[in-house]
């Protein structure tokens, strides 16, 4: 009797743990192509530019975005994860035209550090940043030094930069001090 009682609860809790395991694996996968925002889009728009994707730019991680990020990956050489990492954005933002990347570039993160503060405040944010780029062990790049600073991708993406940050980051990269 005790027997088949173990039995009937082993048949009983048996689908019901299988189906926690399917829910888990299924939010784990959506999950990872469910992000969404301004970030996204950005990556959607690039990856468009470049080539690699032809869907719809409307701020959702899609498989057809993971798959366009794969293919982005792969011409790279880096490993096909289809996930964005610093790695991947690093390489994807440095293929825009250098007067889209450096100039645009500098002019957002001038702005997302120094935002309304005075021209020469800015100017200063800007050059201090350029100095890091000329040092041995900086990336080549205005794109991948701004990779490796924490959180800078996101706080650059997210911003638009005003006439003053543009001006300042026009005469940076112009040389004036």
């Amino acid at each position: 009797m005790l027997k088949k009682r173990c039995d009937r609860k082993k048949i009983t809790v048996l689908p019901v743990v299988l189906l926690l395991i399917m829910l888990c694996a299924f939010y784990v996968k959506s999950a990872a192509l469910g992000e969404s925002g301004q970030e996204v889009r950005r990556v959607q728009e690039q990856l468009s530019v470049l080539g690699y994707f032809g869907g719809k730019k409307d701020g959702l991680f899609s498989p057809e975005l993971a798959n366009a990020v794969r293919s982005f990956q792969s011409a790279k050489e880096l490993p096909s994860s289809g996930k964005v990492d610093s790695r991947t954005l690093g390489l994807l933002f440095d293929d825009l035209p250098p007067e889209d990347t450096t100039q645009k570039l500098l002019a957002k993160y001038i702005a997302a550090k120094s935002a309304g503060k005075p021209y020469w405040e800015q100017m200063a944010c800007g050059t201090e940043l350029l100095d890091k780029l000329q040092k041995p062990e900086s990336p080549n790049t205005l794109a991948g030094l701004l990779m490796r600073e924490s959180g800078a991708a996101r706080m650059i993406l997210q911003t638009v930069p005003d006439s003053t940050a543009r001006q300042a980051a026009t005469d940076c990269l112009n040389g004036k001090r």
